[in-house]
């Protein structure tokens, strides 16, 4: 064997290609190890853009479906033995509001609101982003609140025209025929209640009728909201949805047995329009929330 008599000697730049190709293969290794585990564990959530197909953004939501529970434990079917399925719809409506104002604090608007409703007007205070709005009435028909409009401009007031609308409502409740026609009969008395109490509003402004009178319809009013009050407290269990109208019909009726125990011949009329303009709002915002 031939031993070497002088040392190997290895130039700097060689010795550092070295290092950088020895760097190289170290670091694909440890890439290569861990990039496997990084990708088992993060593939299965990853979506296959090829047979991922995103939403449209014009489709509507589906109509929701709302089983009514039985007194017993068992579901409720009808005479044949087969639940029975009802498609409910409550129409959307836009209504319109004779605006006498708008402003900054709750304070500054309930004294507007108290002027409006010396005046006749409902005085009716609504929140909305910050801003407190004071109106005077509503209406179903936009012609009605501009000739109102009009009419207080000619008495030297300011007042404006703003819409106001709610969405409307589409379910399906299954159950038996009983309590499904009854839910059904209970939500379609929604529109006829506001129906009845604007109404009631206009024929008491117009005097076409006398407080008597008013307190009559005020009566027949309580009376429908008390039936679907007792309606939907039957099927309450059977979705929140029936909860908030409990709720709904809880305020109209309330409302409407407090106007029938006012003995004021100078405020009904303001305090019907106010009835009226928080029940348009109420049911704005129950029918709002169920959509949701």
């Amino acid at each position: 064997m031939h031993r070497r008599k002088h040392p190997i000697f290895v130039s700097k730049t060689a010795f550092f290609n070295s290092l950088i190709i020895l760097g190289v293969v170290v670091f694909v290794s440890i890439a290569a190890i861990t990039g496997k585990l990084i990708s088992d564990s993060i593939m299965p959530y990853i979506i296959d853009v090829d047979s991922y197909q995103p939403a449209d953004g014009n489709e509507q939501p589906t109509d929701p479906s709302v089983v009514v529970p039985s007194d017993g434990d068992d579901e409720e079917t009808g005479n044949d033995g087969q639940v029975k399925s009802v498609n409910i719809e409550v129409q959307n409506q836009e209504y319109y509001l004779v605006q006498m104002g708008v402003y900054q604090t709750e304070q500054n608007a309930q004294t507007s609101a108290e002027s409006v409703s010396t005046l006749g007007g409902a005085g009716y205070v609504r929140e909305n982003l910050g801003k407190y709005y004071v109106y005077a009435m509503c209406y179903s028909s936009q012609s009605d609140a501009e000739q109102v409009v009009e009419q207080l401009k000619a008495q030297g007031f300011t007042g404006l025209v703003s819409s106001v609308s709610h969405q409307g409502l589409k379910m399906t409740v299954k159950g038996s025929d009983e309590r499904v026609s009854e839910i059904k009969a209970t939500f379609e008395k929604i529109p006829e209640l506001l129906s009845q109490i604007e109404t009631l509003a206009f024929s008491y402004d117009k005097g076409e009728i006398d407080i008597t009178t008013a307190k009559t319809e005020l009566q027949s009013i309580a009376g429908v909201a008390a039936e679907c009050k007792d309606a939907m407290t039957d099927s309450e269990k059977g979705a929140e949805l029936f909860s908030a109208s409990v709720e709904l019909f809880s305020s109209i009726y309330d409302d409407a047995c407090d106007l029938m125990k006012s003995s004021s011949t100078s405020t009904i009329s303001s305090d019907i329009k106010y009835f009226y303009v928080k029940t348009v709002f109420d049911v704005k915002d129950f029918l709002d929330n169920a959509v949701q």
